[in-house]
């Protein structure tokens, strides 16, 4: 027997259809690689299809909906009172949800969610925003006391890129050492820019890090006397010749 979903609320009734229906949506994403539909969403969970349809509007938009549900919820950030432990704790929960074979299959999905008609209008943008929000207040609760200040792009680009571009690929190696060197790696590249700021004169020098071109990859050193020096950081950390 089918259950009618009435006007949208925050809790009771509408609050059980929901997790009803987010738990059909990582049922089916978890047993198949192909698209599931709005029909079979609504089968699985007990509701009729129109009620799925009358809040999400698209199999699109559901799938998006757990995504940042999951994410905000089943997935808070860490609070462990020291900014490197936070980013460590991070990283390991991140990683070890990816090892999970239904969050995998769930993360290439919303990958492939989009919006044709307007590509300027990515429907996943709130699921980023989201996430970032709650990075942020992880970040900015470290600097009000005395750590690094960090934006939670840093973390996407240090952190969270590698590991989700090794476990979409199968690349392996995302072990607790390796989660390590990404968090110490961003924290290091950070140090080094300030102290970079706060000297203005002195050279870029790039040399090899784990990976080329990422974090570890540039140090500062003062220029030597007498010689010609091809990029140097101004006043300000402006490049200047």
């Amino acid at each position: 027997m089918s259950v009618e979903e009435p006007a949208r609320r925050t809790g009771g009734r509408s609050a059980r259809v929901r997790a009803q229906v987010h738990r059909a949506v990582t049922e089916l994403l978890a047993e198949r690689r192909s698209a599931i539909t709005v029909p079979e969403v609504a089968a699985r969970a007990g509701v009729h299809p129109t009620s799925l349809y009358r809040r999400w509007g698209t199999i699109e938009a559901l799938i998006l909906d757990v995504a940042v549900s999951r994410l905000t919820e089943e997935s808070p950030v860490p609070d462990t009172g020291e900014l490197r432990a936070d980013l460590l704790t991070y990283a390991q929960r991140v990683a070890g949800d990816l090892k999970q074979p239904d969050r995998l299959a769930f993360l290439r999905t919303v990958l492939a969610v989009s919006d044709a008609s307007d590509p300027r209008n990515d429907p996943r943008a709130p699921l980023l925003g989201a996430r970032g929000a709650q990075i942020q207040v992880m970040l900015d609760r470290a600097a009000q006391h005395g750590e690094a200040s960090l934006h939670y792009t840093d973390v996407l680009d240090g952190i969270l890129a590698p590991i989700y571009l090794r476990s979409l690929f199968d690349v392996g190696g995302v072990d607790d050492a390796y989660l390590t060197r990404l968090v110490d790696h961003l924290l290091a590249f950070h140090r080094r820019g300030e102290e970079a700021a706060a000297a203005p004169g002195e050279v870029r020098v790039v040399e090899p890090g784990i990976d080329s071109g990422g974090p570890g990859s540039e140090r500062p050193r003062k220029p030597k006397p007498g010689v010609p020096q091809a990029e140097t950081l101004g006043s300000g950390g402006n490049r200047c010749t």
